[in-house]
């Protein structure tokens, strides 16, 4: 699924990647010029040391041939819009979901899951097995200053990124 398929209108408008409208007549047009702006990368890693991903998946046979964890990962405007991040990829034991944002916009980001036990990067368990703040993507132009949060950290990538890392330490009890 398109990371903006679903997406409402508001949160559209609140993560617009140009101003204006770019018309393209192929008829009269050799070439074309699109104004784009920067982006920042939002990824999300999840870590099963406990293998409970897999635990859930060979209980609830729906999970079986769902390749992302039984996670919610959203973005939402100040409004309310929300948008889940998708899940891009698994590699060894960490489960990524990423979503390239506007630099500088604000936004709430929320983690959450009713099946396994999340902690943070520490293992310190998630209070009410989840994690919720208020963000403002960085600057795609400035260097990347130090995280405010302790989850959160940069990446090296050409691609500026801000990073949070989550443990899954469990299954949630019924």
């Amino acid at each position: 699924m398109p990371c903006n398929e679903g997406m409402s209108d508001r949160l559209r408008q609140r993560f617009a990647w140009a101003p204006g409208t770019t018309v393209i007549d192929t008829a009269w047009t050799a070439t074309v010029n699109l104004p784009l702006r920067r982006g920042v990368m939002l990824v999300v890693d999840f870590r099963d040391p406990t293998g409970s991903i897999q635990a859930v998946r060979q209980a609830n046979p729906a999970f079986a041939a769902v390749p992302a964890p039984p996670v919610a990962v959203t973005v939402s405007d100040t409004s309310g819009a929300t948008q889940l991040v998708p899940f891009t990829e698994l590699s060894a034991a960490t489960f990524r979901f990423a979503l390239l944002v506007p630099p500088d916009a604000a936004f709430n980001f929320k983690v959450t899951s009713s099946l396994l036990r999340l902690a943070d990067a520490t293992g310190s368990p998630l209070p009410q097995n989840m994690f919720q703040t208020l963000l403002t993507s960085p600057s795609a132009y400035a260097p990347a200053p130090a995280p405010a949060l302790p989850l959160g950290r940069f990446t090296g990538s050409r691609i500026p990124a801000r990073v949070y890392e989550f443990v899954v330490i469990g299954l949630v009890s019924p």
